[in-house]
């Protein structure tokens, strides 16, 4: 009888399945290496594009960031020269009225004032107002006093002091006076 050594055939197809085995994953792990790869290399250029394109943006933003600097210190400086010249017209304002008072002041006193009354000195603070003068009669005096009540500008006018003295060999009286002062528009 013949005999068939099947044995051998066996060996060798397993170690060609085997082999194709091996080979099949030695090909599926480089294949899955260099996708690895491929996809790290994707990656890494991906990354350094978006680290570019972010520190070009970084760039752009510090300059505008720079000009913003400026035009924020150009507010600064303008509000600064704003509050400045507020400020200025603020006081000028305040001369303006402070030197329309004594004006008005001086000219309602010399509508008023009678002829034959002169004042000597004038003296205000804080709105009070205080003459002191001389005139040749009593008459005089007291029409002054009336006149100056009669005008709007001057309130609560008081005569404080009157005596008579002589001035020269002429009788005069001399006289205090005190009143307060406020400027109304439009006072005649």
């Amino acid at each position: 009888m013949i005999k068939i050594n099947l044995s051998t055939i066996k060996k060798g197809v397993k170690k060609s399945k085997k082999k194709i085995e091996i080979q099949s994953q030695l090909i599926g792990a480089v294949a899955l290496i260099i996708l690895t790869a491929a996809g790290a290399g994707y990656g890494w250029f991906w990354l350094n594009s978006k680290v570019s394109r972010l520190e070009n943006e970084k760039v752009l933003a510090n300059k505008e960031l720079t000009s913003l600097k400026v035009q924020v210190k150009v507010v600064e400086n303008y509000e600064k020269d704003k509050k400045n010249f507020e400020e200025k017209i603020g006081v000028i304002e305040q001369l303006k009225k402070n030197q329309t008072g004594p004006v008005i002041m001086l000219d309602e006193i010399s509508k008023n004032i009678p002829e034959r009354v002169w004042l000597t000195k004038i003296t205000e603070s804080g709105g009070k107002i205080n003459m002191d003068g001389n005139a040749i009669s009593n008459t005089d005096l007291a029409s002054f006093v009336s006149n100056l009540r009669k005008t709007k500008n001057f309130t609560n006018v008081e005569l404080t002091e009157s005596k008579s003295a002589t001035e020269k060999n002429i009788p005069i009286y001399n006289f205090k006076l005190q009143c307060d002062f406020k400027v109304v528009i439009g006072a005649e």
